[in-house]
């Protein structure tokens, strides 16, 4: 899964989920940023970043699983 990473100008930063599909421009994200923390719109970076370790299953597995080929 990617990452969107926004960093504001007073240092506070965030990570919104980020679908490689979207096309939203950086000109267009960053002055309608808002911070969490001091309010102002605009944020000063963001960088769009592939989480590895995300995956699409996780927590899709129950206590009945079993990594035990015996089982299938």
């Amino acid at each position: 899964m990617c990452y969107l990473f926004i960093e504001c100008d007073c240092g506070h930063s965030g990570t919104v989920p980020w679908g490689l599909e979207r096309t939203t421009l950086r000109t267009e994200i960053l002055p309608a940023a808002v911070c969490s923390r001091c309010g102002p719109r605009g944020a000063r970076d963001m960088h769009i970043f592939w989480n590895q370790g995300a995956n699409a299953l996780d927590g899709a597995r129950t206590s009945k699983d079993s990594d035990d080929r015996r089982d299938w």
